[in-house]
């Protein structure tokens, strides 16, 4: 490290954490060095374990944008560190000039409703984890055997659980989906989903192109249950917007279709009163807000959640209970003098990836004013020498030299069939290939 040079950790190697790196090494009139952390062993966060794996388009952000970041000499990565839980938050503050938290919304949305912690009970984020393979989320037993599934949620997530379930396996077995994945969707007899919303077709949450994809899939039909009324009405609105008037034209036209042997229903003001069952789910109750006759009941064995995702508690960081967001000051972390928020963890879960790149902007000029205007503290230096020292010697923790080793082995191995890459999906075999070791 330089004398002159001004450090910074950012928590979270996610699309949040990997703008701010990008805005910092941006900067022409200061010299930064970064470290970039995340709790999981491999970065990208989001774009390696939160997109739907038959999107193969919008992981290509990591290649262009983000893998460039780490073949900077200012830049040091460190793979399975578990900042606040693990390594105390103040270790770091003390050893750097600015931290930046970057941590995204690890938590969901709960729905608050009896049995919803049911077996066959399921959230939007380990589906999508386990399809992407996270090594946190391999394990789950999705009972794929049975012949309905039930999304509650009618945002872009909603819709892809719905195409994943239905997608020709064909299709998927080129993309970068788990092995795990693809062997339990290859047996699924999965065959009518429900797509829940609590709103009416005004509020449609998904976006076209999410929609349009769905029109895609061979052999499916699509419905709006139970009738296209409640869209008719809502088309007659003079004040509906241009946007919701297009994906509800569409969603018409696919209802108009028939033939195919799978369907995928969309059902308008069904607010979910509970889940029954025995010790699984068998049922959901709904209350129909579109079709006003008290509650009626979907016989199901299968439910994925998809209301959302919020930030969780991190310790050491003041947490804002209601919005799920670390409290911040317009990004400053309350009561913590050189510590800031950027991304979902300031703003909420809210946008798409590239939304990210502005707020880390924000937050990163934000950063170089307050440094600026801040004496160096020479004793930051030994510290965070003494940090770094321990975390390179912890053979838990993975540096951008494993990082690479892993990236290279997975491609080739996707590449040995006809893939983008084939993932490790265990945490030990991602630390023995980082070290060098056996890349079966």
């Amino acid at each position: 490290m330089t004398a002159s040079a001004r450090t910074v950790a950012i928590v979270g190697a996610g699309p949040a954490g990997a703008y701010a790196v990008q805005h910092l090494l941006a900067q022409s009139n200061v010299s930064v060095e970064i470290d970039l952390f995340d709790r999981s062993l491999t970065p990208w966060g989001l774009v390696r374990y939160g997109v739907a794996a038959d999107h193969p388009q919008k992981k290509l952000i990591a290649d262009r944008a983000f893998e460039p970041l780490l073949y900077d000499p200012r830049v040091r990565f460190f793979g399975g560190v578990d900042i606040g839980d693990g390594l105390p938050l103040a270790a770091v503050t003390e050893a750097y000039d600015a931290v930046i938290v970057a941590t995204g919304a690890e938590g969901d949305n709960k729905l608050g409703i009896p049995g919803e912690d049911m077996a066959g009970s399921w959230t939007s984020r380990e589906f999508v984890h386990w399809c992407n393979g996270d090594p946190r989320h391999v394990h789950h037993g999705f009972d794929l055997s049975t012949r309905r599934a039930v999304i509650i949620g009618n945002g872009n997530v909603a819709l892809d659980i719905a195409r994943l379930l239905l997608r020709p396996i064909a299709e998927l077995r080129a993309t970068d989906m788990a092995d795990h994945a693809l062997a339990a969707l290859e047996k699924s007899r999965v065959d009518e989903i429900f797509i829940a919303a609590r709103r009416g077709p005004a509020e449609v949450a998904f976006n076209a192109p999410e929609l349009e994809e769905l029109g895609e899939l061979p052999d499916v039909d699509i419905s709006i249950a139970p009738h296209t009324g409640l869209v008719d009405d809502t088309l007659a609105r003079p004040d509906l917007p241009w946007s919701t008037r297009r994906k509800l034209t569409h969603l018409l036209s696919l209802a108009s279709r028939s033939g195919g042997s799978r369907r995928i229903n969309f059902l308008f003001g069904a607010t979910p009163l509970r889940f029954e069952g025995d010790e699984a789910v068998k049922r959901i109750v709904f209350a129909s807000t579109a079709a006003p006759g008290g509650a009626y009941q979907l016989d199901c064995n299968l439910v994925f959640c998809a209301t959302g995702f919020r930030g969780e508690p991190r310790s050491g960081l003041p947490h804002d209970a209601n919005a799920g967001v670390v409290l911040t000051d317009n990004g400053r972390v309350a009561g913590m003098a050189n510590v800031y928020a950027t991304g979902w963890a300031r703003r909420g879960c809210r946008g798409v990836i590239g939304t990210n790149r502005k707020c880390a902007k924000t937050v990163v000029d934000m950063v170089l004013a307050d440094i600026a205007e801040r004496p160096a503290d020479a004793g930051c230096i030994d510290r965070r020498r003494a940090l770094l020292a321990r975390l390179g010697s912890d053979r838990t923790t993975i540096g951008k030299d494993g990082w690479r080793t892993i990236d290279r082995a997975e491609r080739l191995r996707g590449r040995a069939v006809g893939r983008p890459r084939v993932k490790f999906t265990c945490e030990n075999t991602l630390l023995r290939v980082a070290q060098g070791g056996d890349q079966r």
